[in-house]
């Protein structure tokens, strides 16, 4: 048996560093172009092309980052809120809401609090009653869910990594925006590299996710309909529109939201059966073609990416990476995510909105703690 020596690497070593305490704040836009907020209304925008080099710019207004935004023909994405805290690195991002003035509480925040006000409605007076802080009791009394609970928790957790992936996504186009000004390469010369496949990593995770909330949210429409979604029968979009009748509309608000957005729609055919249509159908159809018939990158066209000048002598450029669709062949692949992110942000905020569910942020009071242990830094013991 292996032992170890009673001196590991003695000779050389160093403490694995540790960033300072900072906050970072950003506002993602397609194209890989980004501004940072430096304080009250004032703001970097970056990269800008300068002398050969990226550089970010300042100081600009909120409403000048907008116009420099609509000057390059972008897409705002979200908000990145980010930075160290005691060393430990701390990221969220929050999806710009269409039609919505204020953006902080994403529709994922919103399905996460209906399931625990749910759950405190129902059961939180069981946690109270516990004599001893025993972890598996505990963890016994929140993972007995409603089926209405738990199907509201997994839509928050698909919408989170989601948004992630829209994230993740962003940062790839800013990464190799960048690079590309340092290259020297912005007229269009194309080119690959080996962080290509995070890139086609999160893009598949990104229709995944998307789907996985819309069957989600299917399931609990069936649920709130009397059908049967907790044994799997009716636990997919597809399965939610056979089962489907006309005496359905009018008597459940979410589903009733789908019917006026016009994407679940009587067949002409068979005036008693249902049918997606609209963004529903065309994002469910590219979901599946990269999900199920081919991954996103195994086209030729997808393999690489470049740079277009959007305003060269001002210094704006933008990342283009092709998605390659039917009839389709230069389309931003950023572009189309973020139509179909905000498509899909926008549906699951009015769907929260027409639960008639408790969206409020949970607040604990002191009748809501059970148990309170703290630990002392090493420091503290000196």
């Amino acid at each position: 048996m292996y032992e170890f020596p009673p001196s590991i690497c003695n000779d050389k070593w160093r403490p694995v560093p540790r960033q300072p305490d900072a906050d970072i704040f950003y506002i993602h836009c397609t194209g890989g172009f980004r501004g940072a907020k430096v304080s009250d209304d004032q703001w970097h925008i970056e990269p800008m092309l300068e002398g050969g080099e990226a550089r970010a710019k300042g100081f600009l207004t909120g409403e000048q980052v907008r116009q420099v935004i609509r000057i390059g023909g972008l897409r705002k994405l979200g908000f990145q809120s980010s930075g160290w805290f005691n060393g430990r690195w701390r990221s969220s991002w929050r999806p710009i809401i269409p039609t919505a003035e204020n953006h902080f509480r994403s529709p994922s925040a919103l399905w996460s609090d209906i399931s625990s006000n749910m759950f405190c409605t129902a059961r939180s007076q069981q946690l109270r009653e516990l004599e001893t802080a025993d972890h598996s009791k505990i963890a016994e009394i929140l993972d007995n869910r409603t089926v209405e609970e738990r199907l509201a928790q997994a839509i928050s957790l698909s919408l989170r990594s989601m948004d992630l992936a829209v994230e993740k996504i962003a940062e790839h186009y800013n990464e190799e925006l960048v690079n590309k000004m340092y290259a020297g390469h912005v007229a269009g010369q194309r080119s690959s590299n080996s962080m290509d496949q995070s890139l086609f990593a999160h893009v598949h995770g990104f229709f995944l996710q998307l789907g996985s909330a819309r069957d989600y949210l299917a399931a609990f429409i069936a649920n709130r309909l009397g059908m049967d979604a907790s044994h799997g029968k009716v636990d997919t979009m597809n399965a939610l529109r056979k089962e489907l009748r006309s005496e359905h509309a009018g008597i459940e608000p979410i589903l009733d939201l789908l019917i006026e957005k016009k994407w679940l729609v009587l067949q002409e055919d068979s005036p008693n059966r249902w049918a997606t249509a609209g963004w529903l159908k065309k994002v469910t159809n590219l979901r599946n073609e990269i999900v199920h018939r081919r991954p996103y990158g195994s086209v030729y066209a997808e393999r690489f990416g470049w740079v277009i000048p959007v305003c060269a002598e001002r210094g704006l450029y933008r990342y283009f990476r092709p998605i390659k669709r039917e009839q389709q062949t230069e389309d931003d692949l950023l572009d189309v995510i973020s139509a179909h992110d905000r498509a899909c942000t926008r549906l699951f905020f009015q769907a929260a909105q027409a639960s008639g569910l408790d969206a409020n942020m949970l607040t604990l009071t002191d009748k809501d703690i059970v148990s309170l242990k703290t630990t002392k830094k090493p420091s503290e013991d000196r």
